[in-house]
């Protein structure tokens, strides 16, 4: 069962990117495509908290515009929320802000 839940991406015209890592070695995120992360064991930027990667997504859109807004200071014209349906969605729960990952996502347009 999918979930509703927002993305934000880096828009190019018709295009979305990833904010850091792609799939296969592209940051593209084409809409209305079922779309899956390479999920493994990776460390957060502290380097002290392990956890399974997976599509950073927020559960709502509120969420992810104020993470958006705070968090962001380049490249913030570029940016912008997008929803999506999440599929197994879970807490990132070592995360101050209210991120969610997900192991596949599917972008609206």
């Amino acid at each position: 069962m999918s979930h509703i839940a927002f993305k934000i991406v880096e828009q190019h015209g018709d295009q979305m990117k990833a904010l850091f890592h792609g799939i296969e070695g592209s940051r593209i995120l084409p809409p209305k495509k079922w779309l899956k992360a390479t999920e493994k064991m990776v460390v957060d930027g502290g380097r002290s908290r392990k956890y399974l990667s997976g599509f950073h997504i927020f559960m709502s859109r509120w969420d992810a515009e104020v993470y958006l807004e705070k968090s962001f200071t380049k490249r913030k014209e570029l940016l912008k929320v997008v929803r999506c349906l999440a599929m197994r969605p879970r807490r990132k729960w070592h995360s101050k802000s209210p991120i969610w990952l997900a192991p596949e996502i599917l972008i609206e347009k």
